[in-house]
């Protein structure tokens, strides 16, 4: 099977009024029968269009993240494979410190299945454009604009 992406996911991040605040974590497919390990997918990217400044829509990641979930995985062998069930004890597990990824235009980013991220709110002056290739069955898309984050989605 060809393994091409066939669609392109905007990611754009239009500035918004408001206080910046650093946002909940989540791994990518949460609303698919995606597993932890091995992963369905080995590494996504994104690819950033403008440059994407301290809180003017960045992504925020945590580095640790990959290793602390294996690391819980093997301590409790009997919990969910599943994508979807880890996100819940997130709260609770300690993934380490979060770091904002700030990014020139070009830059892309790549990432493990497993590394917790999530998108910021922009509350600068400039919009932040980025994309990602993905996949357009009818399972992806159910992504679709949401206000709170200013992002169109396919």
């Amino acid at each position: 099977k060809d393994q091409c992406p066939d669609g392109i996911w905007a990611l754009n991040q239009f500035p918004v009024s408001g206080k910046w605040k650093s946002p909940s974590p989540h791994l990518d497919g949460d609303f698919r029968d995606f597993r932890l390990d091995p992963g369905t997918f080995r590494a996504t990217s994104l690819t950033y269009l403008t440059d994407a400044n301290s809180h003017g829509g960045t992504t925020v990641i945590w580095p640790e993240g990959p290793r602390r979930i294996r690391k819980f995985r093997k301590k409790n062998p009997e919990f969910s494979n599943h994508v979807r069930d880890v996100r819940a004890l997130f709260p609770k597990m300690d993934l380490g410190e979060p770091m904002e990824v700030v990014a020139e235009q070009g830059d892309v980013l790549f990432f493990h299945h497993l590394l917790p991220h999530s998108g910021t709110m922009n509350v600068g002056t400039a919009p932040r454009f980025a994309i990602r290739f993905m996949c357009l069955c009818i399972a992806c898309r159910k992504w679709e604009k949401k206000g709170e984050w200013n992002i169109w989605m396919p």
